[in-house]
């Protein structure tokens, strides 16, 4: 049962490496994966530059706020 077990697992991993494989040395796929992970950098991109904005406006009301007192 044992050995039946590792076999198993060893075809499963060979399955997802050939699945891989095809996957990546496809190039209409490769193309959409590269297109999906430049779109998914470009909204993390725009999502810190929101974020910093919202960090730079804080900053400058806590320096006015601190002027002010």
């Amino acid at each position: 049962m044992k050995n039946t077990g590792k076999i198993l697992i060893g075809f499963l991993a060979g399955a997802a490496a050939g699945v891989a494989a095809v996957y990546l040395l496809s190039p209409k796929v490769r193309e959409e994966a590269i297109n999906e992970i430049k779109d998914m950098a470009d909204k993390i991109k725009a999502k810190i530059n929101e974020e910093l904005e919202k960090a730079k406006e804080a900053a400058e009301n806590m320096k006015n706020e601190a002027a002010d007192l």
